[in-house]
């Protein structure tokens, strides 16, 4: 590059001498004199007239590229006595911020504060104030009071056609964060539009996280710009207007003062965009009494033409306006923060569950569960449904409530409570979809009204887009609230029915006396879990794109074709964050699934209807004939637990009219499985033997042998987890089946055909056995239903 002191003339040195920028900030910067042609040919500059003047060349700050530059024309012309267009760049350049050199380095350190000031000399003047004072600032001009908004990017129109979209320049990003000194020239306080563009910087500055000061420059003939003040008044009177820069916050009410002497002094002839700097001003006062009175002059100014009630609404919009770009601002800025943070998904299961074992006494797996679950907590909405965790125990001091205080430290947004009544529940839910955590949860299993709405809005609430319709306002319109989010039960004796379908179970037991764990008051949980929290907030803005290619790409049957229905549905997501972690993160999980669906399949068999299912099922296939009455059951059932209470409960005259009505309770359970019956000879609903046999099968619980095995992950699924492990040495391995119980022990072997193995015996007694290949393939097999 030629020396661009070659083409300055000596009284452009001179001016900067004055200014007291030194020739070898000048030669740094790239600052050069052009003629017309020169300006047309080096800077791409069309415009009439004539364009010679002083170039000052727009840099990247990181590596000094050109971007575009600013001529300071030295003819321009002349309108109303005033010099217009006296600053010029090429047609169709984007709008840049004038960074001087050295920026680089001062840019690296967040502490040094940033000085923006409208003119490039201002910007260098104030480089070369900085090195003599011994002081580090970052002066960075915007080429005018408005210079820092500018065409960003194109948009659809109302009409559908592209137009330039406007706002702040991506280059004013540089300011998020950082001490910042807005230094205009010195007729802001004078001027309504220069005023107006330092208050909207100040505001968009704010937004950005900046902590903004406002430095006014003194009213002296001959100073405009900080540049001036300097040849003028010396280094001195610049370091006495830094040092007597206010938080922007301070002057606002300045700002609103000076909006209505605007109003008054225009009225009645004040104009649309005078009254809305002046409701942009207001909307900024802290303080809400000074804010009212000042809502009430700016309406008493307007003599009516805006009632008080509209200037009190539009300020409130503004408020509510700059407090969500306020958090959407935090957002973007806690998640650029976020994607920094190097996450180890298998090491952070692992320090999740030593966070668990640490400091509550638990069951081989459980905190393992507990990992996965909180882990999730941060990624749900991800998927399909989300699985409730029950934390049960036969009797209190078990720790139920120090796990839910475990889990209220590390899981996303989480709410924890004891009581519950519905329309907290369903609202909280809709307007957070936090983690819920019910302690004391015996309440909901009970019989009363409360209960049951709270159990419909847990039935519902596992299920991505479970919703219940509830009446509000008084027009009592009804609204669907959206009911679906990770909830956590605890409670002694557990949970039933559907709602314990729905649940992970956790069965808790006394700590012995010479147990030692880690503390779990609130102090020590919060500085503990501090660094986790960090890391799962990180892995719930690294890791979605991941699991939802793994998620979407399951096949039909699933990663793992042995857990079917509801554990699948339960298990799925769990097992799809093990499946990013890697093949040993998942064999682990897999092998706590199976204890943990034995377990759940124990505590099912207890609930009353399961029991009798099964009950029903053992006297059934101990029945001789290949078709059966209610009636021919009964002495079996009697014998039964599940069945015993039931069948004593019938009434009637005479023992004849009592065994009616037994059978008729057990022909109502039968009607249930919708099994086709046909009258016998003595006009009795009779049941196929088999048929009722493969039916009740299908709904009773089913434990399965041994561990699951993780099916290899192959190439492709290891491309869309973005898993790197190595396939050497992986081989194919089976699935896990859910056997039922055997009938008998003796002389059974498999038979059959049509998707469905028979246990047969020497007395002829089967059940049914789904084949993992049936599951996969979609073929016929047993009905699925739900007691």
């Amino acid at each position: 590059m030629n020396d661009p002191l070659l083409n300055l003339r000596e009284s452009d040195l001179s001016t900067f001498a004055w200014l007291g920028i030194p020739i070898e900030l000048l030669v740094r910067a790239g600052v050069e004199r052009v003629t017309d042609r020169e300006a047309r040919d080096k800077y791409g500059i069309t415009c009439s007239g004539d364009m010679s003047g002083v170039a000052f060349p727009y840099v990247d700050p990181r590596d000094r590229h050109r971007k575009t530059a600013r001529v300071r024309r030295d003819n321009p012309e002349i309108e109303a006595g005033r010099a217009t267009r006296k600053y010029i760049s090429a047609f169709g350049d984007r709008r840049h911020l004038y960074f001087p050199p050295g920026s680089a380095d001062l840019l690296a350190d967040p502490t040094i504060p940033i000085i923006l000031v409208e003119a490039e000399k201002s910007s260098l003047a104030l480089t070369a104030f900085a090195q003599r004072a011994g002081r580090k600032y970052l002066p960075i001009a915007m080429g005018g009071c408005w210079g820092w908004r500018g065409r960003i990017g194109k948009q659809d129109g109302a009409d559908g056609k592209r137009v330039d979209e406007t706002g702040p320049l991506p280059d004013l990003a540089v300011c998020r964060n950082r001490d910042v000194v807005v230094m205009l020239d010195s007729n802001a306080d004078t001027k309504s539009q220069v005023r107006a563009a330092r208050f909207a910087l100040a505001r968009e500055l704010e937004h950005m996280g900046a902590r903004v000061r406002i430095a006014t420059l003194p009213a002296l003939d001959g100073v405009n710009g900080p540049d001036d003040l300097m040849a003028v008044s010396g280094d001195e009177a610049v370091r006495d207007v830094l040092e007597l820069a206010q938080p922007a916050t301070e002057l606002t009410v300045a700002e609103v003062e000076a909006a209505i002497l605007e109003i008054l002094a225009a009225k009645p002839n004040f104009s649309a965009e005078q009254m809305r700097r002046a409701l942009d001003a207001v909307s900024d006062v802290s303080d809400h009494i000074q804010r009212e009175m000042l809502e009430g002059r700016i309406a008493a100014a307007a003599g009516g033409v805006v009632p008080k009630n509209t200037v009190v609404r539009e300020v409130s919009a503004r408020r509510q306006e700059r407090e969500a770009r306020q958090q959407d601002f935090c957002r973007r800025n806690r998640e650029a923060e976020l994607r920094a943070v190097l996450v180890d998904a298998a090491r952070l299961v692992d320090q999740l569950e030593a966070f668990f074992a640490d400091r509550a006494h638990l069951s081989h797996g459980s905190a393992l569960v507990l990992s996965y679950f909180a882990l999730n907590t941060w990624t749900f909405k991800l998927f399909d449904t989300v699985p409730y965790l029950l934390l049960e125990s036969a009797v209190p001091g078990c720790g139920k409530s120090t796990v839910i205080c475990l889990l209220d430290t590390i899981a996303c947004r989480s709410r924890k409570a004891s009581s519950l009544s519905e329309a907290v529940m369903f609202r909280l839910i809709d307007a957070e979809g936090p983690t819920l955590l019910i302690d004391e949860a015996e309440t909901i299993d009970g019989r009363s009204e409360r209960a049951e709405g709270l159990r419909a809005i847990a039935h519902e609430g596992y299920k991505q887009g479970g919703q219940v319709p509830r009446c509000e306002g008084e027009d009592h319109g009804v609204r669907w609230f959206d009911v679906y989010c990770p909830k956590t039960f605890a409670a002694i004796g557990g949970l039933t029915g559907a709602l314990l379908d729905r649940c992970i179970v956790i069965h808790m037991e006394k700590a012995p006396k010479s147990s030692v764990r880690k503390s779990t008051r609130h102090r020590a949980l919060l500085r503990d879990g501090r660094d986790l929290v960090t890391r799962l907030e990180a892995y719930a803005i690294q890791s979605p794109d991941a699991l939802r290619r793994l998620y979407e790409a399951e096949p039909d049957c699933g990663y793992w074709p042995s857990i079917t229905d509801r554990e699948a549905e339960l298990w799925g997501p769990l097992l799809i964050h093990a499946r990013l972690a890697g093949p040993d993160a998942e064999a682990k999980l897999l092998a706590v699934v199976a204890k943990f669906t034995a377990e759940k399949a124990e505590i099912k068999s207890a609930d009353s209807k399961i029991a009798q299912a099964i009950a029903l099922l053992d006297a059934v296939s101990k029945h001789p004939d290949t078709s059966f009455t209610p009636g021919d059951l009964l002495s079996t059932l009697a014998q039964s637990e599940a069945w015993g209470k039931t069948l004593a409960e019938a009434k009637g005259r005479d023992n004849d009219s009592v065994r009616i009505n037994q059978a008729a309770k057990v022909g109502y359970f039968l009607r249930n499985f919708r099994l086709q019956g046909k009258k016998n000879s003595i006009g009795k609903i009779a049941y196929d033997r088999q048929a009722a046999i493969a039916c009740l099968s299908a709904h009773v619980p089913q434990n399965p042998p041994n561990s699951p095995q993780a099916p290899p992950q192959n190439a492709r699924e290891m491309q869309l987890a973005g898993n790197n492990s190595s396939l050497e040495g992986t081989e194919v391995t089976e699935g896990f089946a859910f056997p039922l119980p055997q009938p008998d022990s003796t002389n059974h072997e498999l038979s059959g055909d049509h998707g469905v193995n028979v246990w047969s015996s020497a007395s002829n007694e089967s059940g049914a056995l789904l084949r993992d290949e049936d599951t996969c393939a979609g073929k016929d097999g047993l009905v699925e239903g739900e007691i």
